[in-house]
C-alpha cells in the first residue's frame, strides 16, 4: 500500500501532518505490523536527522575560510533546525503510540459491549422464562 514512502510522505498524504506542522486525524491501521514499520521508519528518519547535521556541523568546522563568528551563527542555526525537525519526529512518534493505544481501547470496548449486548439477551430470555413458569 505505501511501498517505498516515508513516514512524512504517508502522514501527509492522509492529511495529519502538513509541512513541519502535524494536525491530528483519525486514521486507521489494519495490522501491528504496518504501524511497526512505521515506527521503524520514523526512529530511521529521527537517527538521519541527527547524522546529517552531525556532517553539516563538521563541514562548517572544517572551512577555513569562513570567520569564528560565522561557524558559530551556522552551527547554531543547524542546531535550531535539528532541534525542531527531531521534536516533529517525536511527536509523530508519540501519535502514533497513542493511536495504537486508542484502537486497542476501541477493540476492547467493542468487546465488553458484545459480551453486554449478549448478557442483556440472556436476562430477557430468563425473564421471560420466569414470567411463563409463574403464569402457569
Amino acid at each position: 500500500m505505501n511501498e517505498g514512502k516515508s513516514p512524512d510522505e504517508i502522514m501527509k498524504s492522509m492529511g495529519i501532518m502538513s509541512g513541519n506542522t502535524v494536525t491530528e486525524k483519525e486514521v486507521f491501521v489494519e495490522d501491528h505490523e504496518k504501524m511497526r514499520e512505521f515506527e521503524e521508519r520514523l526512529a530511521k528518519e529521527k537517527e538521519e536527522i541527527q547524522f546529517k547535521a552531525k556532517a553539516e556541523r563538521e563541514m562548517i568546522y572544517s572551512q577555513a575560510n569562513l570567520k569564528e563568528e560565522e561557524k558559530k551563527k551556522l552551527i547554531e542555526e543547524l542546531e535550531k533546525q535539528e532541534v525542531v525537525k527531531e521534536k516533529a519526529k517525536t511527536k509523530q512518534q508519540k501519535l502514533v503510540k497513542k493511536l495504537q493505544k486508542m484502537k486497542e481501547k476501541m477493540l476492547v470496548g467493542s468487546q465488553v459491549i458484545e459480551v453486554a449486548k449478549k448478557q442483556q439477551k440472556e436476562l430477557k430470555k430468563t425473564r421471560m422464562q420466569l414470567a411463563k413458569e409463574q403464569q402457569q
